[in-house]
């Protein structure tokens, strides 16, 4: 009988494999060969991924927020925001067609065809530079140039609630005729109302960084001191017609 042994990788183990060997019938028969000692394991773990650099969102501001626990702080200017990671999706494959003869042409892809104009800038786009903001379309060229993240901060602005202005509004109207009217007899109901938007402008200021940049503090300050003033006078106001009609009763 003769058997026949497996070598040696390079990497100093031997194989595990099964060999055939033949004995003088020539039957078949098979030999295993234990593994040898492997290569050393790296005992040292590799090092955790470092998080990504989150630059500040205001724009003439040049920092980043070092330490990402939220409410994380800009090491520049100090701006407080709340930094959430996410998984990112698969980009979806737009329908991006060459420029035929004939065809107007992407203002930024010369070599694709146009899906629509920016309003902006009156220039063609393709569908990859297409930016669509409450309902029309914006190059996404625009929109990363001073003027474009101007008018992204100002749109942004436009859709954000302001319960703040409501209690603005009607306390001008108490003084703007003719709705002046209106707005003293709703006054038992717009009081408890405007307290309760008070409330809602302080939580949404403190919970969204935009807010914080558009309601003002000096707002915030002044508003509570208008309502406590506006509601002595208005209980000044009842107490004195009850006042008059029971002494007119007395009267009678």
């Amino acid at each position: 009988m003769e058997l026949v042994e497996a070598g040696t990788h390079a990497g100093g183990s031997q194989a595990a494999d099964a060999n055939a060997a033949t004995d003088t019938a020539g039957t078949p028969m098979t030999a295993t060969l234990t593994d040898g000692p492997g290569p050393p394991a790296n005992d040292a773990a590799p090092p955790p991924p470092k998080p990504p650099q989150v630059r500040c969102p205001r724009r003439k501001c040049t920092g980043f927020f070092s330490d990402q626990t939220n409410p994380a702080r800009c090491d520049t200017c100090g701006k407080q925001s709340n930094i959430f990671t996410f998984t990112p999706v698969p980009m979806l494959r737009l329908p991006l067609r060459p420029a035929g003869e004939g065809d107007a042409a992407c203002a930024y892809h010369p070599q694709r065809k146009a899906q629509t104009i920016c309003v902006a800038t009156g220039n063609y786009i393709c569908p990859l530079c297409t930016v669509e903001i409450a309902g029309k379309a914006f190059s996404a060229q625009y929109l990363g140039s001073p003027a474009g993240e101007a008018f992204s901060e100002t749109s942004n602005a436009r859709r954000l609630p302001r319960p703040d202005s409501m209690i603005v509004n009607w306390l001008v109207s108490l003084f703007v005729p003719p709705f002046f009217y209106i707005s003293w007899y709703a006054t038992p109901v717009m009081l408890p109302l405007s307290i309760i938007w008070y409330f809602k402008a302080r939580r949404l200021r403190r919970e969204n960084a935009l807010a914080r940049e558009v309601i003002s503090r000096a707002r915030m300050t002044v508003l509570p001191i208008l309502l406590v003033v506006f509601g002595l006078f208005l209980a000044f106001m009842i107490l004195a017609l009850v006042m008059l009609l029971l002494a007119g009763r007395t009267n009678m």
